[in-house]
Order: structure tokens, then sequence, then C-alpha cells
């Protein structure tokens, strides 16, 4: 019976929610219109975020699954870079170099998560346009920045600086 179900804690995390059921179909949806697409995910565990490993084994089940996703991976058009971070928050002046490379020239930025949208970098600018998306998992948050309640989600779009 689940009495006796054991599962180790380290198989627990849940990183996969945000990026199977909110991330792959965005991903999807701008390679189906022709864009290149990075994903750039912890280098190390967090919370629940997803790492660049496991990102680069979820694209691959997904790309044998999804005709759209499959030919962008094989095109190079799909791809994962490792942040250079092991928090769910990210400072971008401190990012891996292969981030720093692979976001040189982009058209778009979607950050996505509370601490990377909402704590470090919701009024932060950039060259680029941004969406910022999370889901509010604190009340004093809610309230302090959005007048809102626990659970709201955000989602911000930040047009490219001088392009408005």
């Amino acid at each position: 019976g689940v009495s006796n179900f054991f599962v180790p804690p380290e198989k627990l995390r849940c990183s996969g929610a945000d990026a199977v059921l909110g991330v792959l179909p965005l991903a999807r949806e701008l390679v189906t219109k022709g864009a290149e697409v990075v994903f750039a995910c912890n280098s190390l565990p967090a919370l629940n975020d997803i790492t660049a490993e496991e990102m680069q084994e979820v694209l691959a089940k997904a790309a044998e699954v999804c005709p759209a996703l499959g030919r962008a991976v094989q095109a190079g058009k799909a791809s994962v870079v490792a942040n250079g971070s092991g928090s769910p928050c990210i400072n971008l002046r401190l990012v891996s170099e292969e981030l720093a490379k692979a976001a040189e020239g982009v058209d778009l930025l979607v950050i996505e998560g509370m601490g990377r949208a909402v704590h470090t970098n919701l009024h932060t600018v950039f060259s680029c346009d941004c969406i910022k998306l999370a889901m509010i998992k604190n009340q004093r948050v809610a309230t302090q920045l959005f007048q809102g309640q626990i659970y709201d989600c955000v989602c911000k779009f930040d047009p490219a600086v001088g392009s408005m």
C-alpha cells in the first residue's frame, strides 16, 4: 500500500511542471514561427527549478513526440545552455559565458519564475523585448508589488529600451 511507498527525496523535485506545461509549449509556438529558442536553465539544483542537464533530457523527449521541436533541435534552432547559477534568482551580470554568448543579439527574452522574473529582474531594463512570467507564491510580495493575492500570476511585457 501507500504506507510503504518510498521515493528518495532527490527524485521528488517538481522541476518539470513549468518547463513541460509552460516553457515548452511557448518554445514550440516560437519555433513554428521560425524563431530560434535557447533554454537557459540552472547549472545546479535550486528548490524545484529545472537544471540544464534535466532540461536537455526533457527537450530530447519532447523532440521525439513533437515534430516542430524535433525539427528545431535537429536544425540547432532549439538548445539548452547552463546559466552558471544554482539559485532560484539570477544576477544577469554573473551568468555563464555560454549563456552570455547565446544571448547576444536576441530579439526577445522570456524570464520565468518568481525568483528570476520578480525578485531580481522585475524592473530590469533590457536592450531587447522582455516578457516576465511568474506565479506569486508569497502574500507579502503579492500585496506590496501588485496589490494582489498569493498565487496571482504576473505576465509583464517590457519593450526594448528605445523602441517606443
